[in-house]
């Protein structure tokens, strides 16, 4: 299983189940688990490691 599948997986999952955000800085400003998924997948897009 490469790695792009497993990501893919983990944000199906995040969409379906993950419905809270971590409220660091505030209620106005957060970040959800579907967020940060598409965050890791646009970042390992970006430098090339996602192949």
């Amino acid at each position: 299983m490469s790695l792009l599948w497993l990501l893919i997986i983990l944000l199906i999952i995040a969409i379906l189940f993950g419905g809270w955000g971590y409220g660091r800085y505030g209620p106005y400003v957060s970040i959800g688990p579907v967020a940060l998924i598409i965050l890791i997948i646009l970042i390992l897009w970006l430098t090339g490691s996602l192949t």
